[in-house]
């Protein structure tokens, strides 16, 4: 971990939100190191994001987290962007693929505060991605246009791999923030952790 990139977060920061049914024990709470979104069982169709207000104009969001808990099926930890007018989210990060494989996912959410359901999602696989269950920098830009996902492997040197036009799912880009997605097919209901050790927002 490249410790000079670190940007550690509190909790204090953000606001917990989840799905109506959200997934058991969702809290979100300091750690040592930074912020933990956990919860002590996974539910189907559920979700949890530690969120806080997106800044006007051009912006890049960098995370550092490590996710503990089950994958399988499609468990995303992720950035989201959450539209709280619309009550609509998207949701960039590495996802279990299945019950042995990975992905990066690119999903959309709407219903309750836009987190209770899958609308959309497009996947993509390519050997040279990090795995979901270690530390995994990864970095969101809103360039006017395009939501640009990229990740890194020291935190200093990113690499995009995803882009996508901003306004395709979202009106209002209100909200952003370390999120737990739990597709409608788990295939466990094990206790989950999203560890953030870091997290920054700045204005481009």
């Amino acid at each position: 971990m490249n410790g000079t990139a670190v940007t550690k977060p509190t909790a204090a920061s953000f606001v917990l939100q989840t799905s109506t049914t959200p997934p058991t024990g969702a809290t979100l709470t300091n750690t040592t190191r930074g912020i933990a979104l956990s919860a002590s069982a996974a539910v189907n169709l559920a979700a949890m994001m530690a969120e806080t207000d997106v800044p006007s104009g051009h912006w890049q969001a960098t995370m550092l987290g490590v996710y503990t808990g089950g994958l399988s099926n499609f468990t995303l930890p992720s950035i989201a962007v959450r539209d709280a007018v619309n009550n609509k989210a998207v949701e960039f990060g590495i996802s279990a693929n299945g019950l042995g494989d990975y992905r990066l996912d690119y999903y959309i959410t709407s219903g309750g505060v836009g987190l209770n359901n899958r609308v959309n999602d497009i996947a993509s696989q390519d050997v040279g991605l990090p795995q979901p269950a270690q530390p995994v920098w990864q970095r969101l830009t809103y360039d006017g246009t395009n939501f640009i996902w990229s990740f890194s492997r020291d935190g200093e040197f990113f690499i995009p791999a995803y882009s996508v036009l901003a306004t395709a799912a979202l009106t209002n880009l209100s909200k952003i923030g370390p999120a737990v997605i739990f597709a409608p097919n788990i295939a466990q209901t094990w206790s989950a952790s999203f560890h953030v050790l870091s997290w920054s927002v700045i204005s481009l």
